[in-house]
């Protein structure tokens, strides 16, 4: 069973998403009580926890239901691996920031807040979430480029 398993992922990797889907549906439970705060401009926002993570776990099915339906144009099966590996360790950064963003980026501790002082603390947040932006953005285009490119490829095949 396990070997079936292990083919099946080797030659269909968005299988994953599927697996992180329902992984995240049974780990949203885990989170129960817990909030996200979001701070965009002079407004405040509590989202529960288990939204945010339904969100993802149904993005990642809408991800897996498209590949299911593409299967068969897809161009490259590497390119679906970094796709797929690409969005999951993003969403693990994510899931995971709480717990590493005080280690990577130490907090300073100050006793006024200047505007000066709030730049050098966006500074240092970019520095590290740049990258992983730049990372996932990568990542959807390997998804787009696979299926443009099989897509063309099959509409040439047909021809």
């Amino acid at each position: 069973m396990l070997t079936g398993f292990k083919t099946k992922i080797s030659n269909r990797p968005f299988h994953l998403f599927l697996l992180t889907a329902i992984l995240l549906f049974v780990f949203s439970f885990i989170t129960w009580g817990e909030s996200i705060d979001l701070h965009l401009h002079d407004t405040y926002f509590v989202i529960s926890t288990i939204f945010f993570i339904w969100a993802l776990g149904i993005a990642f099915l809408l991800v897996w239901a498209i590949y299911m339906l593409t299967s068969k144009i897809l161009w490259k099966c590497f390119l679906t691996w970094v796709h797929v590996l690409v969005t999951i360790f993003i969403l693990i950064a994510l899931l995971t920031a709480n717990f590493w963003h005080d280690k990577l980026i130490p907090p300073i501790k100050r006793d006024c807040v200047s505007f000066k002082t709030f730049q050098s603390d966006t500074e240092r947040e970019v520095k590290i979430f740049l990258p992983l932006v730049v990372l996932f953005l990568v990542g959807q285009l390997a998804f787009l480029i696979n299926i443009l490119v099989g897509l063309t490829k099959k509409l040439v095949r047909t021809r």
